[in-house]
């Protein structure tokens, strides 16, 4: 494989993430609802957040339908998701906790990180289901080509 390869999937994935972001701004998922995490979330010293793990947090910013539309855009059976892409997300959940994502914009409530970054993931899967990748790669190639990118699309969208 030669590094152009690497250069149109890098390019593959800016254009997508800049689509994912355009799409994050444009409408809310509508499976997705708002949790009030100030009350539910907030410890009682000194009104300090409390540490969770990935998977209560999951579980109480309602993302699982987000993740299961993940899944479903992937093409992944259920047992494979889970062995491969779950603990990515859970870990990534546990690292972020309840961070916003910004300080005054839609994603500025506690758990705001996690929800943007589950919902740029999902974004960016959705866009990429509209293309054949790799691009230019002969028909035979492109399903066995198309797992690993996803693979790596899904967390690579959790840091832009």
């Amino acid at each position: 494989m030669g590094s152009s390869w690497y250069l149109m999937a890098g390019g593959a994935l800016a254009l997508g993430g800049l689509y994912a972001l355009y799409k994050v701004h444009q409408s809310p998922i509508a499976a997705h609802k708002q949790v009030n995490t100030k009350k539910e979330f907030s410890a009682q010293a000194g009104n300090r957040l409390v540490v969770m793990t990935g998977e209560h947090l999951v579980a109480h910013l309602n993302l699982n339908p987000i993740i299961q539309s993940c899944r479903d855009r992937m093409g992944f059976d259920s047992a494979l998701f889970k062995k491969d892409c779950q603990p990515v997300i859970t870990q990534a959940a546990a690292w972020v906790q309840l961070l916003p994502a910004s300080e005054s914009h839609h994603h500025a409530q506690p758990g705001g990180l996690l929800t943007h970054m589950m919902e740029t993931a999902h974004y960016a899967l959705r866009f990429r289901q509209g293309h054949l990748l790799p691009v230019g790669a002969p028909p035979e190639e492109i399903p066995e080509k198309k797992t690993p990118l996803d693979v790596c699309r899904l967390p690579g969208r959790f840091v832009t």
